[in-house]
C-alpha cells in the first residue's frame, strides 16, 4: 500500500479507531502510525535557504523543523501554543512567521497520520500574492 493510498483511507473518520492507527474493518488488519512528525520535505526548505539573499533563514528553518519532528502534535492549537506567531488559516494549513517575518512559511499537517507538507515558502511580498492559502 503506497502512502497516498493511506492518505485516503485516513481521510474517512469511521475508518480511524482512534489517534495514530487505521484499521481496516474488512480485514481486521490494524496499521499503527509512528508519533513523530514527518516533514514532506526538508530538501524544499534547504533549496530555499540555499538561494542567493535566503541563508539568513537557515538556522531558523533548521530549529523549526527540529521543533516539529521532535514534538507533538495533535491539533493546530498545538502547534500555535508551542510557535506563539504562527497563524492557523483553515483546510489543515499553518502559516509560520521566519526571521521576524521577513519570510512566510505555509504547512499543511494531517495530525492523525503526522505528516507535514510544506506547501510554500518565500518572501512576504511573495507570500501576499497567494490568492487562496486556504487550498495552496
Amino acid at each position: 500500500m503506497t502512502i497516498f493510498q493511506l492518505l485516503r483511507l485516513i481521510e474517512d473518520p469511521a475508518r480511524t479507531e482512534q489517534y495514530g492507527t487505521l484499521l481496516f474493518p474488512d480485514s481486521g488488519e490494524i496499521i499503527t502510525f509512528d508519533t513523530v512528525m514527518r516533514i514532506i520535505s526538508k530538501i524544499t526548505l534547504k533549496v530555499f535557504w540555499e538561494q542567493p539573499g535566503n541563508s539568513d533563514a537557515e538556522k531558523e528553518l533548521i530549529n523549526w523543523h527540529k521543533a516539529i519532528t521532535e514534538g507533538t502534535w495533535n491539533k493546530p492549537n498545538d502547534i500555535t501554543a508551542f510557535f506563539n506567531d504562527a497563524d492557523i488559516v483553515g483546510n489543515g494549513r499553518i502559516v509560520f512567521n521566519i526571521c521576524h517575518n521577513k519570510y512566510r512559511l505555509i504547512v499543511l499537517f494531517k495530525y492523525k497520520i503526522q505528516i507535514a507538507f510544506v506547501r510554500f515558502i518565500g518572501n512576504h511580498k511573495e507570500y501576499d500574492s497567494i490568492i487562496d492559502i486556504k487550498n495552496i
